[in-house]
């Protein structure tokens, strides 16, 4: 129902630019109100609510980002002999190796649907450990028997963990001192000391 006449249509457009700036206004009303929030905190909780934010973004693409990389995983094929032959005779490439070691396990995460060219789960986790033996620095013998102990992703976890570098620590004779002495005395020093237990 039109007052001057006018079509019904223009009304309509009319009413969803309203309602369009509505809701930029209870968007600038919501941004008011986090403003509002922010003024009855500390500086440093202001900084921690903006770095969540950030956070959340970067979890938002990362996760956007893997759901990226499956699809265009969907269709990994093992290399042929022939192109192993190629990489023995090159320096090594730990990226490729990287790559080829998730590719094969977003294969064997879901091998009757994953698999594409054919070939049987035990040559996938023959190129597997040879790919984490090269990777890592460990006998491909050693890996098999990880694989046999445990999943190929927890293989991968394990062998992940043992590369990375170990905390130093400092243990305590508590017949020679007090380990409130011993931290009082490095502190004085300037070696910073974080308690690992209460032992």
């Amino acid at each position: 129902m039109t007052l001057f006449g006018g079509d019904s249509d223009d009304d309509d457009d009319s009413d969803s630019d309203d309602n369009t700036d509505d809701s930029e206004e209870e968007k600038d009303s919501e941004d008011d109100d986090d403003d509002d929030d922010d003024s009855d905190l500390l500086p440093i909780e202001r900084d921690a609510k903006k770095l969540a934010k950030e956070q959340a973004i970067v979890d938002k693409e990362a996760e956007e980002e893997m759901q990226t990389n499956i699809q265009s995983m969907e269709k990994f094929t093992l290399p042929s002999g022939q192109e192993i032959e190629r990489e023995r005779m090159m320096p090594p490439d730990t990226m490729l190796w990287q790559q080829r070691i998730q590719n094969i396990l977003y294969v064997l995460s879901d091998f009757r649907n994953n698999c594409h060219d054919g070939r049987s789960r035990g040559e996938y986790l023959d190129q597997l450990r040879n790919d984490m033996a090269n990777l890592f620095g460990y006998l491909p013998e050693l890996i098999e028997i990880f694989l046999n102990m445990l999943s190929p992703a927890e293989t991968l976890e394990l062998l992940e963990a043992n590369d990375q570098q170990r905390p130093m620590t400092i243990r305590t004779n508590t017949l020679k001192t007090r380990r409130r002495d011993l931290v009082a005395a490095l502190v004085n020093r300037g070696v910073n000391l974080d308690p690992v237990g209460d032992w």
